[in-house]
């Protein structure tokens, strides 16, 4: 499997930033300029403020200048990044949309009075569902779209809330959320578009949107169940008895069974370890719940229901139920629905890096028409660093000069070794190790790769590095000494 790089042509390295925000609308060469200065400069030090990583008054100052211009925008921010991952995922044959959603915490910044509510109505900060683009060997292409908003004061009691219009809720960011890409899905006619979500998407709406949309931009989802036992019909158009619930209807009559085994990642309330599910999976009809004022149609859906039988001692067994519009009549259809749902940790390292590596819930920026357009420069940034990641593993033999530059692997390189050959370049695996061991990787058992941390601290290394080459290595010496020849 060869995946393309990011560039879009045959641009160097370097120059990704200018690729990445090609097109911005800001009617304004130097105001692009500097939305490219500084998306480059906030991705080569992801871990720092802003004052820190411009380094210097004047950039710092153009930094300011540029977020508090009225052309620049979140949305303008991020349109062209948007573009670039849709030009992506038309050379892919699987783009797996992954949304999910998150919250930036600025509390206790001064710009907490301009936002909304989260959590209570006493923290404040932003609401966010981005919508990531990957491709099944887990390579992010870029975001779709992120869709934010403030959330006003809270006072009306949840009994109320209850039977408002999906669009009057927060829950109908799920349902937009899967009507972008099926817009997405009509521009991609080469291309298979599967929505993927946790729990937290598992409304019936988006099972009705798909059952009304055209063939050519219904897009297809994996979304797991939020727990509870939906309700079956009697008995399915064709004249077929089901239980009344859905699990029992699953398990009893399952046209497929299969095993499956994964590792469970670890998180700050349990350590990783290994799954062993019995798998079962079938098409149901559901019955559409009861909408004030609107009605909705009954509609099929397959289901991959997966139950751990034998846990370990003291470990809760862990049961999903995925919903999904893919096919699932063999093991192997089944199998890859499994699959593209696994691919969802992806959105998950993606908020780590957004909020550890990138510490975007520590920007200190004074009024809302600063922050959100900065939250945009961060967003592509931190996507940037997943990519690297990511694209090292899916084709370890690809030559890095796709994606670093050539100051970055000599600089690299001779760090690692003073004495090494720089004639040829390393692949991207080789290098990918030698940035995360600057960040502290030793390629431990338990370290089979390189991990998100490692990498945010080994980039910022980096350039600093290749600066320090480009300025005094051996072909800043060259240029000096053969002006005429260079």
């Amino acid at each position: 499997m060869y995946f393309r790089p990011i560039l879009l042509d045959d641009t160097l390295a370097d120059d990704w930033a200018s690729v990445e925000l090609q097109g911005i609308d800001l009617h304004d060469g130097r105001l692009t300029d500097r939305a490219v200065d500084l998306l480059q400069t906030l991705a080569n030090h992801p871990t720092l403020s802003i004052p820190a990583a411009c380094a210097t008054a004047a950039k710092t100052k153009g930094a300011y200048r540029f977020l508090d211009h009225k052309r620049v925008t979140f949305s303008t921010v991020l349109a062209p990044h948007r573009a670039c991952t849709h030009t992506r995922a038309q050379a892919e044959d699987t783009v797996l949309c992954l949304a999910d959603i998150t919250e930036f915490n600025y509390t206790n910044k001064t710009v907490a009075a301009e936002l909304g509510y989260i959590g209570d109505n006493k923290t404040r900060g932003v609401f966010g569902v981005p919508i990531l683009a990957v491709t099944p060997d887990r390579v992010p292409l870029g975001l779709v779209d992120f869709h934010y908003w403030l959330r006003a004061e809270c006072t009306s009691p949840a009994a109320a809330r209850k039977h408002w219009p999906i669009e009057l809720k927060e829950t109908f960011c799920w349902l937009r959320a899967y009507r972008t890409i099926c817009q997405w899905q009509a521009t991609l006619p080469t291309t298979t578009c599967v929505y993927i979500t946790d729990r937290g998407g598992d409304i019936y709406e988006i099972y009705a949107e798909a059952s009304v949309q055209p063939e050519a931009a219904r897009a297809a989802f994996v979304i797991r169940g939020d727990g509870y036992d939906r309700c079956l019909l009697d008995a399915t158009p064709a004249g077929e008895p089901q239980a009344a619930h859905l699990r029992a209807q699953v398990q009893a009559k399952a046209t497929v069974k299969f095993p499956v085994q994964f590792e469970l990642p670890a998180t700050k309330d349990r350590p990783a370890r290994v799954v062993v599910q019995q798998g079962y999976a079938a098409t149901v009809w559901l019955k559409a719940p009861y909408r004030k004022g609107r009605h909705l149609p009954d509609v099929a859906v397959n289901v991959v229901l997966l139950v751990e039988e034998n846990p370990p001692p003291g470990i809760t067994p862990l049961v999903w139920l995925l919903y999904t519009s893919l096919p699932v009549t063999t093991k192997a259809e089944a199998l890859r629905v499994v699959k593209y749902y696994l691919s969802r940790w992806e959105i998950e390292l993606y908020f780590k890096v957004l909020k550890s590596g990138c510490e975007v819930e520590d920007l200190y920026l004074q009024t809302a028409e600063r922050l959100l357009p900065c939250l945009a420069l961060y967003l592509i940034a931190a996507w940037r660093l997943l990519y690297t990641v990511r694209v090292g593993r899916a084709c370890p033999d690809m030559p890095c000069t796709l994606v670093f530059t050539e100051a970055e692997w000599k600089a690299m390189r001779l760090i690692q070794d003073p004495k090494a050959d720089l004639t040829t370049p390393p692949t991207m695996s080789e290098m990918v190790t030698m940035v995360a061991q600057s960040g502290g990787y030793v390629g431990s058992v338990k370290e089979r790769w390189p991990g998100i941390k490692t990498m945010w601290v080994g980039m910022q290394r980096l350039h600093d590095y290749a600066l320090a080459y480009h300025q005094f290595g051996m072909d800043a010496r060259r240029r000096k000494e053969h002006p005429q020849t260079c």
